[in-house]
């Protein structure tokens, strides 16, 4: 394999952990955010930090699932 092919591979597999990253923390952080903020607006902590970080796991659940499905089906 040439030096050009494995530095292609690197940045191939660089921007696909890139973009897990983002399907992960994207969610969870707008989640996050939101619950802190309607806590404090609300007076009602933890009940909303709890209800975004659920909210942001299933999100991020949901964006990794897609992603797998697409890479497995070959799209």
């Amino acid at each position: 394999m040439s030096e050009q092919q494995e530095q292609s591979q690197l940045w191939q597999a660089l921007s696909f952990a890139g973009g897990l990253a983002f399907f992960v923390l994207v969610p969870l952080g707008i989640g996050l955010v939101a619950g802190l903020w309607l806590d404090s607006k609300l007076q009602s902590t933890p009940l909303f930090l709890l209800v975004g970080s659920l909210l942001g796991i299933v999100g991020a659940t949901y964006g990794l699932w897609r992603k797998a499905r697409k890479i497995f089906e070959g799209d």
